[in-house]
Protein backbone atom coordinates (compact mmCIF):
# COMPACT_ATOMS: atom_id res chain seq x y z
CA UNK A 1 0.00 0.00 0.00
CA UNK A 2 1.41 3.42 -0.82
CA UNK A 3 1.24 6.35 1.52
CA UNK A 4 -0.89 7.92 -0.71
CA UNK A 5 -3.32 5.62 -0.30
CA UNK A 6 -2.98 4.95 3.05
CA UNK A 7 -3.52 8.39 3.85
CA UNK A 8 -6.78 8.56 1.94
CA UNK A 9 -7.82 5.46 4.07
CA UNK A 10 -7.05 6.88 6.85
CA UNK A 11 -9.20 10.21 5.91
CA UNK A 12 -12.05 7.73 5.31
CA UNK A 13 -11.46 6.00 8.98
CA UNK A 14 -14.08 7.54 11.23
CA UNK A 15 -12.91 9.71 14.04
CA UNK A 16 -13.55 7.81 17.72
CA UNK A 17 -15.15 9.66 20.64
CA UNK A 18 -15.30 7.15 23.79
CA UNK A 19 -17.33 8.08 26.32
CA UNK A 20 -15.51 6.30 29.38
CA UNK A 21 -16.84 9.18 32.15
CA UNK A 22 -17.63 9.98 34.59
CA UNK A 23 -20.96 8.89 34.24
CA UNK A 24 -24.07 9.56 36.63
CA UNK A 25 -25.98 6.84 37.38
CA UNK A 26 -29.02 5.57 39.21
CA UNK A 27 -30.28 1.86 39.74
CA UNK A 28 -33.33 2.40 40.91
CA UNK A 29 -32.23 0.80 44.69
CA UNK A 30 -31.63 3.58 47.07
CA UNK A 31 -28.14 2.78 48.69
CA UNK A 32 -24.61 3.68 48.73
CA UNK A 33 -23.56 1.93 46.22
CA UNK A 34 -26.60 2.83 43.50
CA UNK A 35 -26.78 6.32 44.50
CA UNK A 36 -29.76 7.97 45.97
CA UNK A 37 -32.02 10.02 44.32
CA UNK A 38 -30.30 13.38 45.55
CA UNK A 39 -26.86 11.67 44.98
CA UNK A 40 -26.37 10.06 42.12
CA UNK A 41 -23.19 7.63 42.09
CA UNK A 42 -20.36 8.15 39.88
CA UNK A 43 -19.37 5.54 37.56
CA UNK A 44 -17.33 4.88 34.57
CA UNK A 45 -17.36 2.80 31.33
CA UNK A 46 -16.56 -0.06 30.96
CA UNK A 47 -18.57 -0.98 33.87
CA UNK A 48 -19.51 -3.82 34.99
CA UNK A 49 -22.57 -4.23 36.87
CA UNK A 50 -21.88 -6.63 39.66
CA UNK A 51 -19.17 -3.70 40.79
CA UNK A 52 -22.17 -0.86 41.13
CA UNK A 53 -25.38 -2.92 41.83
CA UNK A 54 -26.80 -5.38 44.24
CA UNK A 55 -26.14 -9.27 43.72
CA UNK A 56 -29.69 -10.04 42.99
CA UNK A 57 -30.71 -6.69 41.24
CA UNK A 58 -32.55 -7.61 38.01
CA UNK A 59 -34.08 -4.11 36.44
CA UNK A 60 -33.40 -0.58 35.30
CA UNK A 61 -30.42 1.79 35.53
CA UNK A 62 -30.16 4.73 34.13
CA UNK A 63 -26.57 6.70 33.08
CA UNK A 64 -26.33 10.05 32.13
CA UNK A 65 -23.23 11.83 30.68
CA UNK A 66 -22.45 15.58 29.73
CA UNK A 67 -20.28 16.43 27.02
CA UNK A 68 -19.20 19.10 24.15
CA UNK A 69 -20.17 19.00 20.78
CA UNK A 70 -17.03 17.37 18.57
CA UNK A 71 -14.97 20.24 17.24
CA UNK A 72 -14.21 19.98 13.51
CA UNK A 73 -17.46 18.75 12.96
CA UNK A 74 -18.90 19.46 9.15
CA UNK A 75 -22.49 19.66 8.04
CA UNK A 76 -21.64 17.09 5.54
CA UNK A 77 -20.53 14.33 8.78
CA UNK A 78 -22.43 11.68 9.75
CA UNK A 79 -22.16 11.09 13.49
CA UNK A 80 -23.16 7.79 15.21
CA UNK A 81 -23.36 6.90 18.95
CA UNK A 82 -22.25 3.05 19.18
CA UNK A 83 -23.63 1.49 22.65
CA UNK A 84 -21.85 -2.02 23.14
CA UNK A 85 -23.40 -4.48 25.98
CA UNK A 86 -22.66 -7.92 27.50
CA UNK A 87 -25.92 -9.29 28.98
CA UNK A 88 -28.08 -6.29 28.93
CA UNK A 89 -31.14 -4.17 27.00
CA UNK A 90 -30.86 -0.63 25.86
CA UNK A 91 -34.72 0.48 27.14
CA UNK A 92 -34.20 4.15 26.11
CA UNK A 93 -31.61 5.98 24.63
CA UNK A 94 -31.85 9.94 24.66
CA UNK A 95 -29.81 12.99 23.38
CA UNK A 96 -30.50 16.34 25.16
CA UNK A 97 -33.96 14.93 26.47
CA UNK A 98 -34.94 13.70 22.75
CA UNK A 99 -34.91 9.98 21.70
CA UNK A 100 -32.10 8.86 19.60
CA UNK A 101 -32.71 7.30 16.10
CA UNK A 102 -31.64 3.69 15.44
CA UNK A 103 -29.49 2.93 13.11
CA UNK A 104 -30.93 -0.38 11.58
CA UNK A 105 -28.65 -1.45 9.38
CA UNK A 106 -25.51 -0.94 11.41
CA UNK A 107 -27.27 -2.49 14.77
CA UNK A 108 -28.14 -5.65 13.18
CA UNK A 109 -24.61 -6.21 12.11
CA UNK A 110 -23.57 -7.42 16.21
CA UNK A 111 -26.36 -7.71 18.91
CA UNK A 112 -24.46 -6.56 21.43
CA UNK A 113 -24.24 -3.23 20.03
CA UNK A 114 -26.54 -0.87 19.17
CA UNK A 115 -25.69 2.28 16.83
CA UNK A 116 -28.04 5.58 16.73
CA UNK A 117 -28.08 8.59 14.39
CA UNK A 118 -26.84 11.53 16.65
CA UNK A 119 -26.18 14.14 14.27
CA UNK A 120 -29.43 15.84 13.97
CA UNK A 121 -29.76 16.31 17.95
CA UNK A 122 -26.12 17.23 18.61
CA UNK A 123 -26.05 20.98 20.32
CA UNK A 124 -23.22 23.15 21.49
CA UNK A 125 -23.61 21.24 25.07
CA UNK A 126 -25.36 17.54 25.14
CA UNK A 127 -26.91 15.32 27.86
CA UNK A 128 -26.53 11.64 26.77
CA UNK A 129 -29.13 9.49 28.82
CA UNK A 130 -29.05 5.57 28.82
CA UNK A 131 -31.71 3.03 29.85
CA UNK A 132 -30.64 -0.55 30.42
CA UNK A 133 -32.30 -3.39 31.25
CA UNK A 134 -29.78 -5.18 33.40
CA UNK A 135 -28.41 -7.75 36.01
CA UNK A 136 -26.00 -8.10 38.45
CA UNK A 137 -23.77 -10.04 35.37
CA UNK A 138 -24.47 -7.16 33.08
CA UNK A 139 -21.82 -4.88 31.46
CA UNK A 140 -21.74 -1.30 30.05
CA UNK A 141 -18.99 -2.42 27.27
CA UNK A 142 -18.41 0.62 25.67
CA UNK A 143 -19.80 3.90 24.60
CA UNK A 144 -18.46 6.08 21.85
CA UNK A 145 -19.47 8.64 19.07
CA UNK A 146 -18.48 7.82 15.51
CA UNK A 147 -17.52 10.47 13.15
CA UNK A 148 -17.18 9.78 9.48
CA UNK A 149 -18.01 11.91 6.00
CA UNK A 150 -20.74 11.39 4.43
CA UNK A 151 -18.83 9.78 1.93
CA UNK A 152 -17.98 7.12 4.29
CA UNK A 153 -20.41 5.29 6.85
CA UNK A 154 -19.95 4.91 10.51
Amino acid sequence: MTSSSSADSASNSPHVIRLHGPWQGECGVQNAECGTESEPARVKVPLRLADWVPADFDGLVTLERAFGLPTNLDEDHHVALVVQTQAATIADARLNKQPLPVLPGRSADLPSQRWFDARGLLQTRNRLSLTLAVTAQSQLVEVKLELAPTSTSC
